[in-house]
């Protein structure tokens, strides 16, 4: 619905072809209109994504959503960690900017589907 034409995840954080995630992305994972990548960890991550600011969503983070456009570069890439886990400290490390959701205080959490389609929303 956004437009996003690449996924990448990190080994070992997600099933991508579990009946949940096909059922969540509309089938868009198994329909080919997405291109899949899969890094093996942090490092291959920043690798992969070299060329690309890269954003992290976490609850501490510098930058909102409100004034995400101004630190928006045209060539951009966002994580987005496990609802209970987060973005993995690794991960956390190689990104460029804290990506922070404003959530009512009585929340902790977003479900990834949710975070991400706020902020692909924002951009």
């Amino acid at each position: 619905a956004f437009e996003a034409t690449t996924l990448v995840t990190v080994k070992g954080t997600m099933d991508l072809y579990s009946p949940k995630v096909v059922r969540g992305s509309m089938g868009a994972i198994v329909r080919g209109d997405l291109q899949i990548l899969s890094a093996g960890d942090a490092d291959e991550l920043k690798s992969m994504l070299r060329g690309y600011k890269i954003f992290a969503t976490a609850l501490e983070g510098e930058v909102g959503t409100s004034d995400l456009h101004s630190h928006m570069t045209g060539k951009d890439a966002f994580v987005f960690g496990h609802e209970g886990l987060g973005v993995s400290q690794s991960v956390l490390e190689v990104a460029d900017a804290r990506l922070r959701i404003p959530m009512s205080p009585q929340v902790n959490s977003l479900n990834v589907g949710v975070s991400v389609g706020i902020v692909l929303h924002t951009v």
